[in-house]
């Protein structure tokens, strides 16, 4: 091909410098592996979603769980179900009798006849699938509906009946049982004894560490498990109690008591306590501390909060001093 004429009438020949033409094969490769990076993410995205999705459009299975043996005839069980923890489980039988048993091993823990139930002369039990709503018919052409299942209630010492009373187990434990939620709420009242207290720590620092385990922690404003309040509860008891219990030790020990009972928990308590810190530093500000005294205060993970009073109180009047 000849080279066009200039204005000047010479030929001159135009060159790609080679700067250029590596630029031009990069941007081509750069392209051409965009484009196929593209088409394999879309194609993973749609093997995502099948493989998703197909499990759906399968039966139902059912795996095999725990397995306990119950002294039962299985042709008389009308219905079957457990209270809400999975620890204990109640048994209907066809006469309209009631038995209560541990889910753990199928040991029988209670147990009420007919005539207890009010279902004596029950000709028909029948319990609507996947509730806990039951009609019962009579031999005389009558019939009852009503819920079936387990409630508890916790008891004032003063509402015990004589038979627990009889028992000898002493005003403490009786305290205990009463105190048991406390604190429930801001300005809440704490428990009222030592026995009480440690109650109430230990079922607020179960609930704590099995959340924290399972990766169920608050987010944002969403809080459905009151794991702040509870939170709050544990600040409140060793901070107002004067227990010289050490809050870290607290969570390792009770973390180490979870994970005995479910192996596959994870360790949690460092992730606690760090929740449980900003709980803290959120409470002293609320009580009138100042950002900089309660950072100050909490910057070395005071262990025992009982102390931290005091030592808000030493560094307000240090900051007060001419010297500071």
């Amino acid at each position: 091909m000849q080279p066009k004429p200039t204005f000047t009438g010479r030929p001159r020949r135009r060159k790609a410098h080679p700067w250029v033409k590596a630029s031009d094969a990069l941007a081509r490769a750069l392209i051409t592996m965009g484009g196929i990076g593209t088409i394999a993410a879309v194609l993973m995205v749609g093997v995502f979603l099948v493989a998703v999705a197909m499990p759906l459009f399968g039966s139902a299975r059912v795996g095999p769980g725990h397995r306990a043996d119950l002294s039962h005839d299985p042709a008389r069980v009308a219905a079957i179900g457990s209270d809400e923890s999975g620890a204990v489980g109640w048994l209907l039988d066809g006469s309209g009798g009631v038995t209560l048993f541990k889910t753990a091993d199928g040991g029988r823990l209670a147990g009420k006849s007919a005539a207890e139930t009010g279902l004596a002369g029950a000709s028909a039990i029948r319990v609507q699938p996947g509730t806990m709503q039951a009609v019962v018919g009579f031999e005389d052409g009558s019939f009852r509906s009503g819920r079936i299942g387990i409630e508890s209630e916790f008891l004032a010492a003063a509402d015990l009946t004589p038979g627990l009373r009889s028992l000898g187990l002493g005003e403490a434990v009786a305290t205990a049982i009463e105190d048991h939620y406390k604190p429930r709420f801001a300005g809440d009242e704490l428990p009222r004894h030592p026995i009480a207290l440690v109650v109430a720590l230990a079922d607020k620092l179960e609930t704590l560490v099995g959340m924290f385990g399972i990766g169920n922690s608050p987010t944002g404003d969403k809080d459905p498990f009151a794991l702040r309040r509870h939170a709050l509860g544990v600040i409140r008891m060793l901070m107002e109690s004067a227990q010289p219990l050490p809050l870290e030790a607290l969570l390792h020990q009770a973390s180490a008591a979870y994970a005995s009972l479910h192996p596959g928990l994870q360790d949690a308590s460092a992730a606690l306590l760090n929740f449980i810190f900003d709980r803290l530093s959120g409470a002293l500000r609320e009580q009138g501390a100042s950002a900089q005294e309660v950072d100050a205060v909490l910057a070395l993970r005071p262990q025992l909060l009982a102390e931290v009073p005091k030592q808000l109180a030493a560094v307000r009047a240090f900051s007060a001093l001419p010297e500071s």
